[in-house]
């Protein structure tokens, strides 16, 4: 996707683990699926033991729906190397009978934050918060009803919405993994406004139009939304 072309909403959950079968079954219970567990070839090189010539797994819960869960193997920041360089990640697709979209994608990291991601409130971020400051809101507060159900499936009660558009504070929270580095979702839009100069409406005062948003950009990239629910 390219750069403002997305919406997605940032979060924090307390239940990862590099074990894939303790993780799925979290994701089984917690979104009443089945799961379909497609597995990056590159885990092998991980642990050959566990994932030796592993493509797929379907795990039966006896539930109606099926979810397909991806398990990937990324490499920590090659700048500061350790004796195990390598993390598990997931990205759980989630089906959905929405207008203009029948998926949504959950990618979880191991620093205990989630993203949502392509929210179809629109096509690029701008037209998105032209639609709040017009007050064209009546779509936006449907949608949100329907992320806010599917989130507190996953146990959270707040998120930052934004924009992919190489910010810095992207690259430190979704690509440069420290071991064991944990964030909650107030620090990530500390790191945010510090390095992306990047300033906080609440969503619903917003969207509500009982606040004023500004900006440098007409793109609004140095705008995003914090969501409480």
């Amino acid at each position: 996707m390219g750069i403002g072309k997305t919406i997605n909403a940032l979060g924090e959950y307390d239940f990862y683990s590099s074990d894939y079968k303790i993780f799925l079954l979290e994701i089984s219970n917690r979104f009443k699926c089945n799961l379909k567990v497609s597995f990056d070839p590159s885990l092998a090189e991980f642990d050959s033991k566990d994932f030796k010539d592993k493509e797929q797994e379907f795990y039966e819960f006896g539930f109606e729906n099926t979810y397909l869960l991806v398990v990937n193997s990324f490499d920590y920041d090659y700048k500061n190397p350790i004796p195990v360089n390598t993390y598990i990640g997931y990205d759980l697709t989630i089906p959905i009978e929405w207008d203009r979209k029948d998926e949504l994608f959950l990618e979880f990291l191991p620093n205990h934050i989630f993203c949502l991601k392509f929210i179809p409130y629109s096509n690029y971020w701008c037209f998105f918060v032209e639609n709040i400051i017009s007050g064209n809101s009546v779509e936006i507060k449907n949608i949100r009803t329907k992320y806010v159900e599917l989130l507190k499936k996953i146990g959270c009660s707040e998120v930052m919405l934004w924009t992919h558009a190489y910010h810095k504070w992207e690259v430190e929270i979704t690509e440069e993994h420290v071991p064991g580095r944990i964030y909650c979702l107030e620090e990530v839009m500390q790191i945010a406004t510090t390095k992306d100069n990047i300033r906080y409406y609440d969503f619903m005062q917003a969207i509500e139009q009982k606040i004023t948003i500004e900006s440098s950009s007409s793109e609004y990239h140095d705008v995003g939304f914090y969501d409480k629910f």
